[in-house]
């Protein structure tokens, strides 16, 4: 079985006056500060990332960013989340 990385986002405050139709989620190694993948069309505020869809997580560390999308346009970027070991 794939491990998974559980992702529970809060929609922002102002969503541009338009409801929000998906989130897209950063996915970043902190070894680096390199982005290990992103995902986009997320429709749920509580999502699991497998690392079957993104490449074996391998024991690493991540942190996460997320930004809202809709008919208005893409928001900017959250800050990162904390750390989270995948080991």
């Amino acid at each position: 079985m794939a491990d998974l990385l559980r992702v529970q986002i809060t929609p922002p405050a102002d969503n541009g006056g338009a409801a929000i139709t998906s989130y897209t989620v950063q996915v970043i190694d902190t070894a680096d500060d390199s982005i290990f993948a992103t995902v986009t069309g997320i429709s749920t505020v509580n999502y699991d990332i497998s690392e079957d869809a993104v490449g074996s997580f391998g024991g690493k560390t991540f942190k996460v960013k997320v930004k809202a999308v809709n008919s208005v346009g893409e928001g900017e970027y959250s800050p990162p989340s904390s750390a989270v070991s995948t080991a």
